[in-house]
Parts: C-alpha cells; sequence; structure tokens
C-alpha cells in the first residue's frame, strides 16, 4: 500500500505524540485491511477489546478490521475536542462521508478506549422520540444528535419527523401509508417541514411533505391519512414463521444498539427466511397515545433492520458493504394495537448491481400486523 494512501502515512493529518500515533495506526490498518494480535493489543484498551463485538471474544475486532479491505477513505478533518478525545472526518471512495468520535486512555499508553459513530454519547440518558420528531405552528423542528449516525441522521427517524410533520398538519387521525424519497444528507440542528393538503374529503387525506435543512431537500414524500373507520373488518395474513415466533413473547429487556444508543433496544431473534429480525422497542418510552407517533417509532426498526437485511447478501469475508435507503414505502395497520415491543422482520426480496430491495414486517407482541414496508437500497463497498 502507497505509504500516503488515505492521506496518511509521511503526511499524517494527526496530532503529533502517542494520541496521533494510535489515530494513525487506526486508518491506516483499516485502508489495509488486516491487523495482528499483538497490534490490536498495543492499540485498544483491554476494556475496549472485551467489550467491543461478541463478549469475550477476542478476535472480533481482527475480522471487523478486514471487512474494510475493498474500501479506501481519505482523511478530510481531525478535531481536537480535549487532550484525549478527537473527531475524524473521512470520505469513503463510495462518496460516503462519516465521523468517528475516539476517547483514549486516561493514562499511558493512552490506547483507544471508547468510539462511537454518533454525536451523542452513548453514556447519555435516551432522547424521547416523541419530543424529537415534535414541530412547532411554524413548522419547525430540531434534528438530535442521538439520531445522527456517522453519516447523518437517521433514515428511518427522518421519515419519522416527516410523518410527524404531516400529522400536526392534517386534518385525520390515521397515517395509512408513507412514501418519500431521501433526497440529500442533513446533519444534527434545525429542520423545517413544509406540509401541502393535495386533497381531503370526509374519509381521506392525501398530503406531500418537505424537510429542509436551509436549502438542502433531506426528505419528499406522501403521506394518506384517514378518519376513524366505521366498518369492523380485519384480515391478516401473517407469516407462520412470525407467529411462531412472536408466541414466545417480548423479552423483559433488551439490549442498546449501535449509532441509536439507548434509545433503541433491541433483541436478536432468528426467524428462518429473514435476513434480519429483532424484537425492538424505544427508550425511555415506546408508546406514545398518538396514532401518529407510534406509527412513526415503527420506521425506526424498518429502516435499521431493513438496511441491514439488505447487505447481508452482499457481505463475505472480503471486504465490507455500506447500505443507503434511497427510497421507503410503508403501510401502517392496527392503530389501536400498538404494544411497547414490536417484532420486526426484514429479507433482501431482490438485488441488481448496486441496488436492492428490502421487504419488512413489523407485528405487535400478539402477533398482530402493524406495518409493511418496502425499502429501496444503493449498496456500496
Amino acid at each position: 500500500m502507497d505509504d500516503d494512501a488515505g492521506g496518511m502515512g509521511r503526511l499524517s493529518p494527526f496530532p503529533a505524540g502517542v494520541a496521533g500515533e494510535h489515530l494513525d495506526w487506526y486508518f491506516t490498518t483499516r485502508e489495509r485491511g488486516s491487523a495482528e494480535p499483538e497490534e490490536v493489543e498495543a492499540h485498544f484498551a483491554p476494556s475496549y477489546r472485551w467489550g467491543w463485538g461478541s463478549p469475550r471474544e477476542p478476535s472480533a475486532l481482527e475480522a471487523w478490521f478486514s471487512r474494510w479491505r475493498t474500501l479506501s477513505a481519505r482523511i478530510e478533518g481531525v478535531e481536537t475536542l480535549g487532550p484525549l478525545e478527537f473527531v475524524v472526518t473521512s470520505r469513503l471512495d463510495s462518496g460516503v462521508v462519516a465521523r468517528v468520535w475516539f476517547e483514549l486512555e486516561p493514562s499511558a499508553p493512552h490506547r483507544i478506549l471508547r468510539t462511537r459513530t454518533t454525536e451523542h454519547d452513548g453514556n447519555q440518558p435516551a432522547v424521547d422520540f416523541g419530543e424529537a420528531v415534535a414541530f412547532d405552528a411554524r413548522g419547525e423542528g430540531c434534528i438530535p444528535s442521538a439520531y445522527t449516525t456517522a453519516a447523518g441522521p437517521f433514515g428511518g427517524y427522518v421519515a419519522a419527523q416527516a410523518l410527524s410533520a404531516v400529522g400536526a398538519a392534517g386534518s385525520k387521525p390515521l397515517p395509512l401509508t408513507l412514501s418519500g424519497h431521501f433526497v440529500t444528507v442533513g446533519a444534527s440542528g434545525p429542520v423545517t417541514a413544509s406540509v401541502e393538503v393535495l386533497r381531503s374529503s370526509s374519509r381521506l387525506e392525501s398530503t406531500a411533505v418537505r424537510l429542509m435543512q436551509g436549502v438542502r431537500l433531506l426528505f419528499s414524500g406522501h403521506v394518506w391519512s384517514a378518519a376513524e373507520a366505521t366498518l369492523e373488518r380485519r384480515h391478516a395474513a401473517v407469516p407462520s414463521v412470525l407467529l411462531a415466533a412472536a408466541s414466545g413473547g417480548p423479552p423483559e429487556r433488551g439490549v442498546s444498539q449501535g449509532v441509536l444508543g439507548a434509545s433503541l433496544e433491541a433483541q436478536w431473534l432468528p426467524i428462518e427466511g429473514y435476513d434480519a429480525s429483532a424484537w425492538v422497542r424505544l427508550r425511555p418510552r415506546s408508546l406514545f397515545d398518538s396514532a401518529w407517533t407510534d406509527a412513526g417509532r415503527l420506521l425506526l426498526s424498518i429502516d435499521w433492520l431493513g438496511v441491514i437485511a439488505g447487505v447481508r447478501p452482499y457481505r463475505t469475508n472480503e471486504g465490507m458493504v455500506v447500505g443507503s435507503t434511497l427510497e421507503l414505502s410503508a403501510s401502517f395497520l392496527g392503530h389501536d394495537r400498538a404494544t411497547e415491543w414490536v417484532l420486526c422482520a426484514a429479507r433482501a426480496a431482490a438485488a441488481d448491481g448496486p441496488w436492492a430491495t428490502v421487504d419488512v414486517s413489523v407485528i405487535s407482541e400478539a402477533g398482530h400486523p402493524l406495518a409493511t414496508a418496502s425499502l429501496r437500497l444503493l449498496l456500496r463497498g
């Protein structure tokens, strides 16, 4: 490998001293796609190594580095937050811009103690989802750091914000469908929603919604909503494998998940025929006494597990694949049957080169359908 590949080597952008050496090694090794056990020991604190990936699996970091062998990155900036805290911004060759926060050991040899890929510190309390998707009467809202990943705001959360904006501005109590495009990657901070009612009757309403940050269009979508139904008619063809999985009931508690930190809790549950499936709930609360917010929360697990399912067929020992949601279409059901935990299951339906389609189902603790969705993904790597 060229000594200066990825902006590293002799022209290292990292600070001088042992802290810079650890950071330089991290990105150089990620570029190389190979880490020796003694290197991992020299550059990662013991608590990091033992707590990463599967518990008590020292080889997890070595395997993680190997997945990067097909991707390269250029370091675009290094921000010093404190003597032993840094944020590194890099641009992958796929075009994705990612940020990684580093915290080093307080005492020598100042190895890497903790990393995260979101502005929000996972040790901080969970951010209430209902408050995070709210807009005021002028259509002004805010994207909190708790829902912002290394590459920008979490897609499912952005879609949920759009749904919430329609619920606040529209006249119907029940969301039926949301379809939309993720146009531009945004950032944590202020966001503005514009809502236009395209058609409204006593029973149905069609609405267009756009989310903007300054001049950047983040999301553009359409929503159908409805009045309360007077006709009691239910038909639910839930796959038997999902009903069987739900019959065991939800867990008492789950594990905080990745970029969303304490705000998303899940317990993985393998289900035959699905590429990603788990019991999921939000923290500090998961039910909101609002059909719009209760539907919006489902979009988090739909997008999260949908992307995981979409990239799974592409993942091999040869490298890493990054998935981005281009389009999401969701239908919401069972507004009166919302439960704290939901079982979400996703499977890759089709793939053609860098494009993939994923189907997702969400059911309640009792096995009632709450949402079905389809995602269109762009895969890079």
